[in-house]
């Protein structure tokens, strides 16, 4: 079971999740479920299969450092053209990407906003709250 949770506030936006993680019946105590891009306030959260959590690990390469430094605007449009397809091939190269569907759900939150990359690699902008697990 995962639970992750994001709330926008006047000021920014609260990220939780469990840390329980498990898979094939091995259970795990201290999963990441949440990691925070070095150098910015963009925070990438993920729910589903642990097989999948390779963007939480080389989620430093997700979103481009120059676009970071240049202040670039991080929303659905940016996820949609740049984040979804680097998460896409990640998953392809690890021969993770025909076992994705109903699999995993990555929730990226800014201070600006909350959106979702769901199985498909479609994005969404969910607005002021949102939940991603069971």
């Amino acid at each position: 079971m995962s639970v992750v949770v994001a709330v926008k506030y006047k000021n920014g936006v609260v990220i939780a999740a469990d840390k329980q993680g498990t898979e094939y019946n091995q259970y795990r105590v201290e999963c990441t479920k949440i990691k925070k891009f070095e150098d910015s306030n963009i925070v990438i959260a993920e729910s589903g299969r642990l097989a999948d959590f390779i963007p939480l690990m080389y989620c430093d390469e997700i979103i481009d450092y120059k676009d970071l430094f240049k202040k670039t605007k991080i929303d659905a449009k940016y996820l949609y053209e740049n984040t979804a397809p680097k998460i896409k091939n990640m998953l392809k190269n690890k021969d993770l990407l025909e076992n994705n569907r109903g699999g995993s759900y990555y929730l990226l939150a800014t201070c600006d906003g909350i959106y979702v990359i769901d199985t498909v690699f479609s994005v969404v902008d969910v607005g002021y709250y949102y939940s991603i697990g069971c």
